[in-house]
């Protein structure tokens, strides 16, 4: 049910979203997609794509995103701003995200950075990482 929830607002954000605007069109497909599905009509400040294979996103008044060579996020940075909680919900594990829903921190996430191994949340007063490998979670 989660998965056609996600997809009807995927859907519903491609096309309400102001992706076909010029702020859009310098965007790679995968990155302009996501980008408008949890942040719908955003004017894009600036978008780089070092020679590095990462792309960085930087949403005018909103987060910064760094896409990796294969358009995946590996670090969304809310620049002071909490993250939307249905990006939470969307691209967290599910154990992860229960774990701020059931701690009521679901409004107090403000960065989170992914690699192959570990997420890593960034709250308010506190971090959390997730090992992917083992479903470990701990607090700092």
């Amino acid at each position: 049910m989660k998965h056609i929830y996600s997809l009807i607002f995927i859907l519903f954000a491609c096309l309400t979203s102001c992706q076909d605007s010029d702020n859009y069109r310098s965007l790679a497909d995968p990155v302009a997609t996501f980008v408008s599905q949890y942040w719908p009509n955003a004017d894009i400040e600036s978008y780089t794509h070092p020679t590095s294979g990462s792309y960085i996103v930087i949403i005018k008044n909103g987060p910064k995103i760094v896409f990796d060579s294969s358009m995946s996020w590996t670090e969304i940075d809310g620049n002071g701003m909490p993250l939307p909680q249905v990006l939470l919900y969307d691209q967290l594990p599910s154990p992860l995200y229960r774990y701020l829903e059931e701690t009521e921190n679901t409004s107090s996430v403000f960065m989170l950075e992914r690699t192959p191994r570990q997420y890593s949340v960034t709250l308010l007063n506190s971090s959390l990482t997730y090992d992917i490998s083992t479903g470990e979670l701990k607090g700092n």
